[in-house]
């Protein structure tokens, strides 16, 4: 009885996520200001036992504003830093920048296979493959007023990469997820 009690609430569970991420509302700066688009990506994280304090992302707003980042984040400077190095380096092709800003481990897709990129030197290593002209295209248009925080993390484009609090000692916020199936 105990088992089938907890294999519906995990079924449950699951059907009540998916239908919590198809609701997801995302504003692309394409489109008027009025207009939505869905945010229906598929994300893989990665490290998921990591020692992140997610109550640090406050709020579940829209958009933000430069000026508003520091009341919904407990260090919105520091989180607007690693936004735009990650979007010059993205934009120069600089992988040991954005290694540096990366969770470990990360899974990706390399080549149609999920795989699992435990550090720094694979992650250069597949570079090319992981950092696709969609991810590149996503984090090179976001604009930081079109930016969304999630109790999931930072949405950049439709879900195609994921900022959030990490865990490798050098920076406070980097890329918790990358989507790019």
């Amino acid at each position: 009885m105990r088992k089938l009690f907890m294999s519906c609430f995990i079924a449950l569970s699951f059907i009540l996520s998916l239908v919590g991420c198809s609701q997801n509302q995302i504003q692309d700066k394409n489109t008027s200001s009025n207009s939505k688009l869905s945010g229906n990506a598929f994300i893989k994280k990665g490290n998921t036992n990591s020692k992140f304090n997610v109550s640090k992302l406050k709020n579940n707003q829209p958009q933000i504003s430069k000026n508003s980042i520091n009341s919904r984040l407990d260090n919105g400077e520091e989180f607007i830093k690693t936004f735009n190095v990650l979007k010059t380096a993205t934009t120069r092709n600089d992988k040991k920048t954005i290694s540096d800003y990366i969770n470990y481990p990360l899974i990706v897709y390399i080549n149609g296979t999920e795989t699992k990129i435990s550090n720094e030197a694979e992650f250069i290593k597949y570079y090319d493959s992981i950092f696709n002209a969609k991810i590149k295209n996503s984090i090179e248009n976001q604009q930081l007023s079109n930016l969304r925080i999630t109790p999931e993390g930072i949405i950049i484009g439709n879900g195609e990469v994921y900022l959030n609090l990490i865990n490798n000692g050098k920076h406070e916020y980097g890329i918790y997820s990358i989507n790019n199936k």
